[in-house]
């Protein structure tokens, strides 16, 4: 068990090319099991909302983000498959679709680095290109 300070980046690009980017910075604790690595953090998503235990499994093959509490989901980047996942929120619950296009595992002396590029597909036909992008320095 190592403690570490996490850096999550996100973007999404709409069919019409518009960006959106997102990030979060919280502190948590890494545990290597084996060849994949468990980040377990608390995060808040935004202000008056309550707190959502996450976890990330990150292996070569791809990566796991699960969250629970206020919002809840189970997301899946592995290159070549698709993941069907429910994405739950306080005010209601979404079902999408994500096609991992390319994922990238990095391990340095003192940090960890992942990358997803994925398709998410919403069931009303919403569609949008992501990114994702993982910073893990031990402390």
């Amino acid at each position: 068990m190592e403690k570490i300070r996490l850096r999550i980046s996100g973007e999404q690009t709409d069919e019409a090319g518009n960006v959106d980017r997102n990030e979060t910075a919280v502190e948590g604790i890494l545990f290597r099991e084996g060849n994949r690595f468990r980040v377990e953090y608390t995060e808040r998503p935004s202000e008056g909302t309550d707190t959502v235990r996450s976890r990330l499994l990150l292996s070569e093959g791809g990566m796991e983000m699960v969250r629970e509490g206020a919002l809840r989901s189970h997301m899946t980047f592995q290159p070549g498959h698709s993941c069907r996942t429910e994405y739950g929120t306080p005010f209601g619950s979404m079902f999408m679709e994500i096609e991992t296009e390319f994922y990238r595992l990095l391990e340095r002396k003192k940090s960890i680095h992942a990358r997803a590029r994925y398709r998410l597909r919403m069931d009303a036909g919403y569609s949008i290109s992501c990114a994702v992008t993982v910073r893990i320095d031990l402390i």
